[in-house]
C-alpha cells in the first residue's frame, strides 16, 4: 500500500504531484483554484485517503483518490441523495471510464448534467460536480 511508511510531508508532496499530473492532462487546461468553489456544501466531504486538488471556479472539483468506483459509489450515493439526486454508476460505453451520474434535467437536445462523479480513466482521480438549483 502506497504511503504506508511515508512521512506527512512526503505524502503531501505525493498528492501535490498527483494533482499537478491531473492538471497537465485536463482537457480544459485551466488551472484549479484552491478549495471547494461553489460545490454544494453537502458534497464537500472527502472519502478516506482522498485529497482535494481544487475547483474550476464553479460547481466542479477534482479529487485524487485510490478508491475504485464501488467504494466511491458507496460514499457518494447518500450525499447526493440528501440533495435529491439518485446517483447510479456504470462504465461509459465509449470511453470505458467509470462514471456515476444523477438523472439529466431538461428534454431532447436541451438535456444537461445535474450531478456526477466521473473517474479519470488513467489517473487515480475523479471530477465531482453538482448543479445548484437556481
Amino acid at each position: 500500500m502506497q504511503g504506508q511508511f511515508e512521512s506527512s510531508s512526503e505524502q503531501s508532496l505525493h498528492h501535490s504531484l498527483r494533482c499537478r499530473h491531473l492538471l497537465i492532462g485536463a482537457e480544459s487546461c485551466q488551472l484549479l483554484e484552491p478549495g471547494w468553489g461553489k460545490l454544494a456544501r453537502a458534497l464537500q466531504k472527502l472519502p478516506p485517503g482522498a485529497v482535494l486538488c481544487g475547483n474550476t471556479g464553479g460547481e466542479s472539483v477534482f479529487i485524487t483518490s485510490e478508491l475504485g468506483v464501488a467504494a466511491l459509489e458507496k460514499f457518494y450515493v447518500p450525499l447526493f441523495a440528501s440533495l435529491g439526486c439518485k446517483l447510479t454508476c456504470k462504465q461509459d460505453d465509449f470511453t470505458k471510464a467509470d462514471r456515476c451520474d444523477c438523472p439529466k434535467a431538461g428534454s431532447g437536445s436541451l438535456q444537461h448534467d445535474t450531478g456526477y462523479v466521473h473517474l479519470q480513466r488513467f489517473d487515480q482521480a475523479y471530477q465531482l460536480f453538482f448543479a445548484s438549483q437556481k
